[in-house]
């Protein structure tokens, strides 16, 4: 759950690297040791690392990465997207008034019939399993990450020609550092980029307002500072603080408006 906490020190991780998964964790459980020790909180040094997160995140190994995703994005997760004290309440209240049971585990199984449907959960743990007998079933477990898993007409088509391949986990699409998609022979698109969720497996941090901002505006000032290079003298990219990418393209022969129509035709998904 999320609490008040002091400000992140995000200068802990600067500089570092870590050479397996498991001295990563190891270090992050150190830091979070030595802040409730000097009176502070893990939810503090939890934040610090995100700032850091893709470039640690791109020094693992696909092994470790695989690892990460398997036994541990559960447990980051409920830690780094954390609930807000309001909806604990609620939650608290709904479970204490016996109409929400909470169940750690996996749905095997659904059973349909006309009434409703049997949901088979095995449980966290090596043993056992329970069955509930249920009118409806949401699921909130988050949009689907492996895309070659999709039926939409755009999917099949990117994979089939080879336009797109799935990141090196199983998830997202291989995408370079300014978001190229990587075909199948493993050279980056000229033209068909992505940003976003897409990404994930690539990236680590890549799916919340922040990370997506930086990411459209370092793509907005790469499309446009190429189209400048080609039609004009000079391309100046000026963003401020909140990545507000705002693109400024100098010419002295040809006007905006002729720049405009010339633009190479880019693909972003």
């Amino acid at each position: 759950m999320h609490a008040p906490h002091v400000a992140p020190d995000n200068t802990t991780w600067e500089g570092k690297l870590f050479t397996s998964l498991r001295a990563l964790l190891k270090a992050l459980r150190l830091q979070a040791r030595l802040a409730e020790a000097s009176g502070g909180d893990w939810r503090a040094v939890v934040d610090s690392l995100r700032p850091h997160a893709n470039r640690l995140w791109l020094g693992l190994s696909a092994a470790d990465q695989r690892r990460f995703f398997r036994h541990l994005r559960t447990y980051w997760e409920a830690h780094r997207h954390r609930m807000a004290p309001q909806v604990a309440k609620v939650i608290e209240g709904l479970a204490q008034q016996g109409r929400l049971r909470l169940h750690a585990g996996r749905v095997k199984v659904l059973f349909w019939d006309e009434e409703g449907a049997d949901v088979e959960i095995k449980l966290r743990g090596r043993f056992g399993r329970v069955v509930l007998r249920v009118n409806r079933v949401i699921n909130c477990t988050a949009p689907e990450s492996d895309y070659r898993m999709l039926t939409h007409p755009l999917w099949r088509n990117l994979f089939a020609r080879g336009i797109a391949v799935a990141g090196l986990i199983g998830l997202g699409l291989r995408t370079g550092p300014e978001g190229q998609l990587v075909n199948a022979e493993g050279e980056p698109s000229p033209s068909v980029f992505t940003l976003g969720v897409t990404r994930i497996g690539t990236l680590f941090e890549t799916t919340s307002v922040e990370e997506i901002r930086a990411q459209a505006a370092a793509l907005a000032s790469r499309l446009l500072s190429t189209t400048c290079m080609l039609h004009t003298r000079t391309a100046i990219a000026a963003p401020n603080i909140h990545y507000d990418a705002r693109i400024r393209c100098v010419s002295n022969e040809i006007s905006a408006r002729s720049s405009i129509s010339a633009v190479p035709k880019a693909k972003v998904i």
